[in-house]
């Protein structure tokens, strides 16, 4: 068994679901004063274009950072290109510092909710590693390893270089691998036969950075949940010099020279576009579409199948192997979702709460 977490999964520990972060995305603008301050550096035009769409309420923020990539490449604007890319820069960086403070307050609440995930541990015991693929930017898997003392890895442990970088004469633990050991599939993750979970984040995360050129790659690493997130506090915070370099962190080397560590967690509705490149490889998609075929039975837990390239993966998988099981863990699921339904003897909808999942997984996964 293998899992695939969309947002759904954290909702139990307090994250917010796609309405619930919209609507604290759009609430930042209710009083129209961040985009006077946004006019004073930004063309109006494309100011007064984002603010039309965000008062329409049309659209989550997804799509809202869907439709900035799509407004920089367009002919008719192409004398705007730079402000919509600050724009879609500034506005990322805006869900980022929402997520991280609705992690920050899940981790602080944890005794209260992760009794409801113990089922992971179960799990655990059966599968050898536990796969998981998350497609969300929390630490919840993290949480929830560390309360119940599993070892986790998640691509950056074990031989892998350790550096210091420091901000504001902090120091902040990193562990590091470089694009080059991307490439040749180089990630240290748990072993066939071993116990453990082994957790890739196909889109990014809050602790998931890149630097040099685009060519390294770091990840917070204190050995705890609670250090990670003191880390990661201090590397949003603002600069002392009271210039911000959105999407990235100003860091200094073991040497002192200035780096700029910019976050990797791909947000809207071009994820992983060929067409439109962000700042996660093509590579990083490559390994979970490869590691996939280690499942038989691919259960998703909380995943809307909103993710093209996500289902694109999913359908290449089942259709190599009729033995191959789709097990989709949503309450409010009524029917197979739209292109999946040529697979309909091999697709499962379970209209049930994650909780319930996990607490028995056997009694909802029988032969079929």
């Amino acid at each position: 068994m293998v899992l695939l977490l969309g947002a759904g999964f954290s909702y139990d520990a307090g994250l917010p679901l796609a309405m619930a972060l919209t609507k604290k995305f759009t609430d930042v603008f209710a009083d129209k004063s961040l985009f006077k301050f946004y006019r004073k550096t930004i063309n109006a035009r494309a100011v007064d274009a984002l603010e039309e769409v965000i008062s329409e309420g049309k659209m989550n923020y997804e799509e809202i950072l869907g439709w900035l990539y799509l407004s920089q490449y367009r002919f008719e604007h192409r004398d705007l290109l730079q402000e919509f890319s600050e724009l879609r820069t500034r506005l990322t960086d805006l869900v980022y510092h929402i997520l991280l403070q609705e992690q920050n307050r899940s981790h602080v609440a944890r005794d209260s909710w992760v009794e409801k995930y113990k089922g992971i541990k179960d799990l655990a015991s059966l599968h050898k590693p536990l796969r998981i693929f998350s497609l969300n930017h929390d630490l919840v898997i993290e949480d929830i390893c560390e309360h119940f003392a599993l070892p986790l890895e998640s691509g950056f442990g074990g031989d892998r270089k350790k550096t210091i970088l420091a901000k504001d004469s902090v120091p902040v633990p990193f562990s590091t691998f470089t694009l080059a050991e991307m490439k040749s599939g180089k990630l240290n993750l748990h072993q066939e036969g071993t116990h453990g979970l082994s957790l890739y984040k196909v889109h990014g995360g809050l602790d998931f950075f890149i630097m040099k050129d685009q060519t390294e790659f770091v990840r917070v690493n204190t050995g705890s949940v609670k250090g990670d997130l003191t880390c990661l506090n201090l590397l949003g915070s603002p600069e002392k010099n009271g210039v911000n370099v959105f999407g990235n962190s100003v860091v200094t080397d073991e040497g002192g020279e200035i780096q700029f560590l910019r976050r990797l967690h791909v947000a809207g509705v071009y994820k992983f576009d060929s067409a439109k490149p962000q700042n996660l490889p093509e590579e990083w998609l490559s390994r979970f579409r490869a590691d996939i075929n280690y499942a038989v039975d691919l259960v998703c837990i909380g995943y809307s199948f909103g993710d093209l390239h996500i289902n694109a993966g999913i359908r290449n998988w089942i259709e190599h192997n009729t033995k191959r099981k789709l097990w989709i863990v949503d309450p409010s699921i009524s029917a197979i979702p739209q292109g999946f339904r040529q697979y309909h003897k091999q697709v499962f909808p379970l209209p049930i709460k994650t909780a319930e999942f996990l607490n028995s997984p056997q009694s909802h996964i029988a032969p079929r």
